[in-house]
């Protein structure tokens, strides 16, 4: 039993191992059209189905409205999916962009912690002006 289990491990990574293959020339074909911008492409590495639109405005500036955007357009290119959790309202993306050798823009990792653990504000304008002013 052990050896069936272990052909089929075998078969399956050898399957994920073109998957990937393919993938990766499809993404690096259609990177352009998928991300206009670095911005874009934090957004996308920022998409790990727990931040909401909201938040990943907060840390990179896009408006949430372009990030929902954003996300039914990489949905529909089968890059990121619909995460559950939250009943569909959030996205995941399916992998990293450094798995494909694509460089993102590098987010300061403290200031979104700091972002997502702050309770809601309810006038965001001095949140965004906190995040300018890097505070």
């Amino acid at each position: 039993m052990d050896d069936k289990k272990e052909e089929q491990t075998k078969i399956l990574k050898e399957i994920l191992k073109w998957i990937k293959i393919t993938r990766q020339k499809t993404l690096k074909d259609n990177s352009e059209k998928l991300f206009s911008n670095n911005k874009e492409m934090a957004v996308f590495e920022l998409t790990d189905g727990e931040k909401s639109s909201r938040d990943i405005e907060k840390i990179t500036g896009v408006n949430y409205k372009k990030v929902q955007s954003l996300w039914k357009k990489w949905i529909d290119a089968n890059i990121a999916e619909p995460c559950e959790k939250y009943g569909g309202g959030r996205c995941i993306k399916l992998f990293n962009l450094a798995d494909f050798g694509l460089k993102n823009q590098k987010i300061n990792s403290q200031k979104e912690e700091q972002l997502i653990e702050k309770e809601p504000s309810i006038d965001f304008k001095d949140n965004l002006e906190d995040l300018n002013n890097g505070q």
